[in-house]
């Protein structure tokens, strides 16, 4: 009969704990910026396949990537330098 109380007091302390803030949803505005930043980005590269992302990110997942998700994972500073540094990083992985 005494466990109940226990259990009763852990509910109530998973409950106290607040809740995580939810993220505001983009603006009709901020989604078209964004994705006319990714769009010079992907000029900026070369127009590159998605047979050469994986070529040169080794991975499928890098096709569904953000050029800043790119950049972090190869190492560069910027989105802008991953972009320009594609070509020959896809030149380098056909060697």
């Amino acid at each position: 009969m005494q466990a109940a109380p226990k259990v009763k007091d852990e509910v109530k302390a998973q409950a106290a704990k607040p809740a995580a803030p939810k993220q505001q949803p983009m603006t009709t505005s901020e989604i078209g910026s964004a994705r006319a930043e990714g769009h010079c980005l992907y000029k900026l590269a070369g127009r590159p396949s998605k047979d050469d992302v994986v070529k040169v990110y080794g991975t499928t997942k890098a096709i569904s990537w953000t050029w800043a998700a790119r950049a972090k994972f190869a190492g560069y500073a910027s989105a802008e330098e991953a972009a320009t540094e594609f070509q020959a990083a896809l030149a380098k992985e056909k060697k």
